[in-house]
């Protein structure tokens, strides 16, 4: 059940405090606190608003610094503080405003109950449906697809599903009511910058399919980067300016592993002993 509201407030300023203090401090033995400070406020906002409330969305939403981008931008260290103070005062902006919430409309020792009506949550826990965005790799798409059955899940692959006379926007838009998607980036296309002059020769490289890219932004914007994993073989360019974490298909397996405790981070009951 949620805290009461003395309780509420009094996390919600420490983390605010906490928060504060991390201002400036990017080396390697400050962050470790930042990523503890980060899971904590996730933990709070969900215990006290919701595990599917618009808080909690906000929140995960917020990129504190291009590092989350996993070395895509090459940026200085100046504008990498830059951003991570940044994300830091859009926290502590958000975290002021729910103090002033709890403030302003909790009664007192009254519990908080989910921002959602109590269907809204009831869909939300029970929809285990993650859809699997793929090229032309049916291989792996299938060990993906597998895993998810391992894991308990209901993949949804566009090809399998009934047309029911719709064109393939409709049929898209009907079965991306999901709870997380996972996106492969195969090497099936071939692609690169236009050449300057008649002269020189393109440079071509690896990429996966252009639906691939555009359903990646669809369910970004869909479903919150939190919600997202972009997988990717060796060798396809990954494309830029895409706030999500992209893992690659490794030929021992660990992306398993790390894809399950995506899932468990997003908020799925995921038994990772079942990655193995």
């Amino acid at each position: 059940m949620a805290p009461r509201k003395a309780q509420t407030l009094e996390r919600l300023r420490i983390s605010v405090d906490h928060a504060e203090a991390l201002k400036n401090n990017m080396d390697r033995t400050s962050f470790p606190g930042f990523e503890r400070w980060r899971r904590a406020t996730e933990k709070l906002l969900s215990e006290a608003f919701g595990t599917s409330s618009d808080h909690l969305k906000r929140f995960k939403d917020i990129i504190f610094s291009p590092i989350e981008i996993y070395g895509v931008l090459t940026v200085s260290d100046k504008v990498k503080m830059e951003h991570f103070n940044g994300g830091l005062d859009r926290a502590i902006d958000f975290l002021s405003d729910f103090m002033v919430e709890v403030q302003t409309y909790w009664k007192e020792d009254e519990q908080r109950r989910e921002s959602d009506t109590g269907e809204q949550s009831a869909d939300r826990l029970v929809n285990r449906k993650v859809f699997v965005v793929h090229g032309r790799n049916e291989a792996t798409r299938e060990s993906v697809a597998r895993l998810l059955e391992k894991f308990d899940l209901h993949p949804v692959i566009l090809h399998e599903q009934p047309n029911k006379g719709r064109t393939i926007i409709e049929k898209f838009e009907q079965y991306a009511d999901v709870a997380y998607a996972v996106v492969l980036l195969t090497a099936d296309d071939l692609g690169g910058l236009r050449p300057r002059t008649s002269e020189e020769l393109p440079s071509l490289s690896l990429r996966a399919r252009q639906n691939v890219l555009f359903e990646l932004g669809f369910f970004i914007g869909k479903l919150g980067r939190h919600c997202v994993s972009a997988l990717y073989e060796e060798g396809v360019e990954i494309p830029s300016d895409y706030p999500v974490l992209f893992t690659p298909l490794d030929k021992v397996g660990a992306w398993r592993m790390l894809l399950g405790r995506e899932l468990q981070a997003a908020g799925l009951l995921v038994d990772l002993n079942k990655a193995v």
